[in-house]
């Protein structure tokens, strides 16, 4: 368990360079990178009470001359359990998705001359208008509008 975590926790700092440097680059994190250091996090402090209860089983009663079986067998499973999380932990920071992706591209409005009023326009406006009036026309048809 102790050499997984060693190795967890350089993958860790591996992973944070590297999402460090995504962050400069103007790059996202993905949430599946910020979901997998948060779970190393938790993953870690788990180690750290294994090993806090580990020392508190090998003190025992009467500093270790009387063991206790009983503790000792669920602190060996619960490491067990630890270290299968730690190696898949460790599997799963070889994911490309585990760190960053672009930030999608922002296109920006391009002003058009909408508001401007030219005088051929402006004759074209006209007679449309006139044509909507009379009621003698039954179709228009109108090509070229932006």
């Amino acid at each position: 368990m102790d050499k997984e975590s060693e190795k967890l926790k350089n993958i860790k700092s591996e992973v944070e360079e590297r999402a460090e440097v995504a962050r400069r680059n103007l790059k996202r994190i993905s949430h599946n990178g910020e979901a997998w250091l948060t779970s190393v996090d938790t993953t870690t402090e788990h180690v750290e009470a294994v090993r806090q209860g580990t020392a508190e089983v090998e003190r025992g009663c009467f500093y270790g001359w009387c063991p206790n079986l009983k503790s000792r067998y669920s602190m060996s499973r619960r490491a067990k359990k630890i270290t299968l999380e730690l190696v898949q932990l460790q599997n799963e920071s070889n994911r490309p998705d585990v760190i960053s992706f672009d930030h999608p591209v922002q296109s920006e409005a391009i002003p058009s001359n909408y508001g401007e009023v030219f005088d051929s326009r402006k004759l074209k406006e006209e007679e449309v208008m006139a044509a909507l009036r009379d009621d003698g026309v039954t179709m228009i048809g109108i090509c070229g509008v932006d």
